[in-house]
């Protein structure tokens, strides 16, 4: 499942970047740290099994759970952090390369952040602007078709001045609008963006190194090959085999690094890998369906071992409306959302695995409002069937999906569920994110996709624009899995994205609905629980549940 962040609500209700300068004025210069103590010890390698590959390892392209929570939040150096800690300190962005909060001016569309001297990349090379700047100029190669580009190139949100044009070039330059002066780096935005800290705040915009390419990824990394500037860094990265991150000798930070490295091992079979971990031959891992309950019972609801966590994450299938079968047929669309069985897919995961939904953003959510649109716990096979009539064509629809358990048995349930509306599966699986490219790039035969999407900062353009925004449509790495082109939807979300505070919160709400009721080109189905289990080596007291990942934060675990 991809991954996204969240910005601190606090900063959200502040609703326009022009006053991000007030709330800032006089604000402390401070590294993110954890004041979490007693600790058993520093030292000792954590030992992580993983069933799937991450998404990508260039930090440029990486946008997966995994990747974002485990591998970036160790070894990222942002301009901005936030705090090894737990809600709501840890969803609070400190000052981290940055010293102190930037200088926001000019109608809140400039910000002047001023780099700390003495900071190193892992390769032992000096930060400073440039390396920031070198970022965003990676963000916006058309070569590279990073998925971070919308965030900083959009019109209709943060668009840094000369961004686009720069993404228009073979070797992308530097955007006319960042300027380095000494130990400055000054990002000048077309239009004033209430989120602009959060999105440069992203492992995307990290400190990178110049030597990188600007037009090719890294995809194997040995020795230094991926220097970072945060507690940790990759040594060794194979595709589809191992990660290992190890701790940053050139790092003098307040973050927590008590670990001397971080093992991944890529590829382990569920069963054998959670056994592992109870057996103490892991120490982190993946956990079967059915092992939920038992864990729960046995070793108690986050007081320990086991650890369930609410998060913002929402599964859905993405219905490609760019294809025959569901292109101009949103009552196809509809039919699907009315036929599937929301309780019985999410049943496959096991106890403490969520609730069902049915809108695409989360319960709680800025902007949501409950408008019981589909049903939850059983299916109007009748309403589906009278929507679906005649429009079906031959039916056959092909089905991506991943191959790890649950999601073959998900499949099965909307095989059977499909069948009743006239629609025959031709499942396709895919090994980890690999769907997620799939389905991401232009023109690619998928009808359905099972997916979902986590928050990048709690404001409803996240869900609503970059999920479903024409205008963002690229040919690779896209968002818009269900390639929603409608030209006045686009010009409905354009709009809501000008807005600020209860207006804009009011306006996304109300078109989250009319999508979702009217358009339907997701059929959401799940809120999911962050659930995580470790070995008797992890010191307890060392795990911080991350209100930003949505994961235990690595970088301050400790080994008994």
């Amino acid at each position: 499942m991809h991954r996204r962040l969240l910005l601190s609500v606090a900063m959200l209700a502040i609703g326009a970047s022009l006053l991000v300068a007030a709330s800032f004025a006089g604000a402390a210069s401070s590294s993110p740290s954890s004041k979490s103590s007693g600790v058993a010890r520093k030292g000792g390698t954590l030992r992580v099994n993983l069933t799937e590959d991450v998404d990508d390892i260039d930090m440029s392209i990486s946008y997966g759970a995994t990747d974002w929570g485990e591998v970036w939040y160790p070894a990222a150096l942002r301009l901005l952090n936030y705090p090894d800690a737990k809600a709501p300190r840890g969803s609070r962005l400190a000052p981290e390369a940055a010293v102190g909060y930037p200088k926001v001016s000019n109608g809140g569309r400039t910000y002047d952040f001023t780099i700390r001297k003495g900071l190193r990349l892992s390769d032992g090379s000096k930060v400073g602007p440039k390396n920031f700047v070198y970022a965003i100029r990676r963000a916006l190669s058309k070569k590279l078709n990073s998925p971070a580009g919308q965030f900083v190139a959009d019109p209709g949100g943060a668009n840094i001045v000369g961004a686009q044009a720069v993404a228009a070039q073979d070797v992308p330059g530097t955007p006319s609008g960042v300027k380095v002066r000494g130990q400055h780096l000054v990002i000048t935005l077309k239009k004033a963006d209430a989120t602009f800290l959060a999105k440069i705040t992203m492992p995307f915009f990290q400190a990178v190194s110049t030597k990188m390419s600007l037009t090719t990824p890294i995809v194997n990394v040995s020795g230094n090959q991926l220097p970072t500037g945060g507690p940790y860094y990759v040594a060794s990265r194979e595709p589809d085999r191992s990660i290992t991150l190890k701790r940053n000798k050139f790092y003098k930070g307040k973050r927590p690094h008590n670990l001397d490295a971080m093992q991944f091992k890529i590829g382990i079979a569920i069963d054998p890998g959670f056994r592992e971990v109870e057996a103490g031959q892991a120490d982190a891992g993946p956990i079967p369906p059915t092992e939920h309950a038992r864990l729960g019972q046995q070793y108690g609801v986050n007081k320990g071992q086991y650890r369930v966590n609410p998060s913002t994450c929402v599964s859905w299938l993405s219905l490609n409306t760019a294809n025959s079968l569901f292109g101009g047929k949103p009552k196809l669309r509809q039919a699907v959302n009315f036929v599937i069985s929301r309780n019985t897919m999410v049943a496959q995961y096991g106890a403490f695995a969520g609730q069902p939904t049915d809108q695409f953003l989360p319960p709680g959510f800025p902007g949501f409002r409950n408008a019981n649109i589909y049903p939850l716990s059983r299916p109007n096979v009748a309403k589906a069937q009278s929507l679906a009539k005649g429009i079906t064509g031959d039916g056959k629809a092909v089905y991506y999906h991943t191959r790890r358990n649950p999601s073959p048995a998900v499949m099965e349930i909307n095989r059977a569920d499909l069948a009743k509306i006239g629609i025959q599966l031709q499942p396709k699986s895919f090994a980890g994110f690999d769907i997620y490219d799939a389905m991401g790039t232009k023109g690619d035969a998928h009808d359905l996709g099972i997916g979902g999407w986590c928050q990048d900062y709690p404001d409803p353009y996240d869900y609503i624009n970059i999920l479903m925004y024409g205008g963002s449509i690229q040919a690779e790495h896209n968002n818009n899995y269900s390639y929603f082109n409608v030209p006045s939807y686009n010009k409905k979300m354009e709009r809501a994205a000008k807005l600020i505070g209860a207006a804009r919160l009011k306006a996304y709400g109300n078109l989250e609905i009319d999508i979702t009721k009217n358009q339907a080109p997701y059929a959401s189905w799940r809120v999911s629980n962050t659930r995580e289990f470790f070995s008797k080596r992890v010191d307890p007291k060392s795990i911080i549940y991350s209100p930003i990942y949505e994961v235990t934060d690595y970088a301050a675990l400790a080994l008994k």
